[in-house]
């Protein structure tokens, strides 16, 4: 359904909507802080790892490349 969801899971084994990362982005969120809330509601990357400033805001560039 969406381009990057092969990138990130929930912890329930479903995929995370890359859109309520853009929502958090454009209520005024910084990476940093959209990195803790998903680490703190226990969303793994794919990899299994935690989040980070920088994981977040490489999906949403790539995210707005892939859509644009």
């Amino acid at each position: 359904m969406y381009l990057l969801t092969h990138l990130y899971y929930a912890a329930s084994g479903g995929e995370l909507d890359p859109l309520e990362i853009k929502r958090h982005r454009r209520s005024g969120k910084s990476f940093r802080a959209i990195a803790d809330y998903l680490n703190r509601n226990n969303y793994p990357t794919k990899r299994g790892g935690n989040w980070t400033h920088r994981t977040v805001k490489l999906i949403l560039d790539r995210t707005k490349v892939k859509s644009a």
